[in-house]
């Protein structure tokens, strides 16, 4: 309103306008106000990206990535288009098109750091490893102490048997940005070559995740502290009650 008192463009006030409601938690309201803004300038990519977020927003994630290919059939020179896509393929568990999306965003002249950290996370978990270390490797390029890489560099390792060099780059990770995440993936690592206090101390950093949780549990339940097992399982289970 302050906006529009001062004189600001309608266009700039309906997608402005479009995002607030969004973030209001009003998407529907949200949607109709993008489709008068692209009934005012049918070219633009701000307003169609605002309905495809206005649709996400109500759960009708489908609908979302039709609009969203629509769009870049359309635009397909958008910066940044692919990538949004992708991140709703990624919603609708289509992984390998996710990551399809993300490389074609790379190739386009793109090629940001989270993108290729999209790309090498996709690329793991779909069992392409020679991708993953690909990408990994020009994340460090741009970034040496990036933690994510690091972590992602360390799983290559470890699906290649290279469990020393992966224990390191665990290291790194958790030195550089440690994360629930990062601990995790150190601790499984240090129990799997029988470093079982090591591999406690990484676990107590990643409680905050149910699988943390079970991990260390494991190791309590297998040298005989049962009580503090079932404290890990009781608490795993509660935050997974369908697992």
């Amino acid at each position: 309103r302050a906006a529009e008192e001062a004189g600001a463009p309608p266009s700039v006030l309906q997608l402005a306008w479009g995002d607030a409601l969004i973030l209001a938690g009003e998407p529907a309201k949200a949607q109709e106000v993008f489709e008068k803004a692209l009934d005012a300038d049918p070219k633009s990519v701000a307003a169609l990206l605002g309905i495809a977020s206005a649709l996400e927003a109500q759960g009708k994630v489908e609908e979302a990535k039709v609009s969203l290919e629509r769009t870049l059939k359309l635009f397909p020179e958008s910066v940044g288009l692919r990538e949004r896509l992708a991140s709703v393929c990624l919603k609708l568990g289509q992984k390998a098109e996710a990551l399809a999306h993300y490389q074609a965003e790379i190739q386009a002249g793109h090629p940001t750091v989270s993108i290729r950290l999209a790309v090498a996370r996709l690329a793991l978990d779909l069992d392409k490893i020679e991708l993953a270390q690909s990408e990994t490797k020009k994340v460090f390029d741009a970034s040496p102490r990036n933690a994510e890489a690091a972590y992602y560099m360390a799983r290559v390792l470890e699906a290649r048997g290279s469990n020393s060099l992966a224990l390191s780059e665990y290291r790194h990770a958790v030195t550089w940005g440690n994360t629930p995440l990062f601990s995790l993936g150190h601790g499984r690592l240090l129990d799997k070559l029988g470093k079982q206090q090591e591999a406690l101390a990484a676990f107590a950093n990643a409680v905050s995740l149910p699988e943390g949780r079970m991990e260390r549990g494991r190791i309590f339940f297998r040298t005989g502290d049962v009580d503090n097992a079932l404290a890990d399982f009781e608490a795993a289970a509660k935050m997974s009650p369908k697992d």
